[in-house]
């Protein structure tokens, strides 16, 4: 799973330990997860007007390794799958590489990924940062 977090965040041209300390606080790097945690701009849209109830469920549901919300990934411009490993972190990238450019630093993206009613996640991907950055600057997953 760490090699898929590194080429995600490459792809995007963004911090791979952040992403990295995101998976890390978010699933424990459990690609599996899924949470059905819709926020309040979602309820008041109507499922038809979103492509179908299945769209509306996806938008309201957090995904995978970073666990991103489909409509936030949704109003990043992502619009490919959420249930692979790859989709779910490219929908994750995605959006975080928007944060950041908007935001132009990590602590005030980071509290943005997470707003401020999960501030305290927020706090420890910040706290487990420097270890990510460790891990990242290792290589343990270069095959060179």
């Amino acid at each position: 799973m760490a090699l898929k977090a590194l080429a995600a965040a490459e792809k995007h041209g963004i911090s791979p330990a952040l992403v990295c300390s995101i998976v890390e606080v978010c699933s424990g790097w459990d690609a599996s997860l899924t949470e059905w945690t819709p926020n309040r701009a979602l309820l008041g849209e109507h499922p038809v007007d979103l492509g179908g109830e299945g769209n509306w469920v996806a938008m309201g549901t957090r995904w995978g390794l970073m666990q991103i919300l489909g409509h936030d990934a949704y109003h990043a411009g992502y619009r490919g799958p959420f249930d692979t490993v790859e989709g779910a972190l490219d929908a994750g990238c995605l959006t975080l590489r928007q944060l950041l450019a908007k935001h132009e630093d990590e602590t005030k993206a980071t509290l943005m990924w997470f707003g401020t009613e999960r501030k305290g996640l927020a706090r420890r991907v910040l706290a487990v940062l420097p270890q990510m950055r460790e891990f990242v600057e290792a290589k343990p997953c270069d095959a060179t």
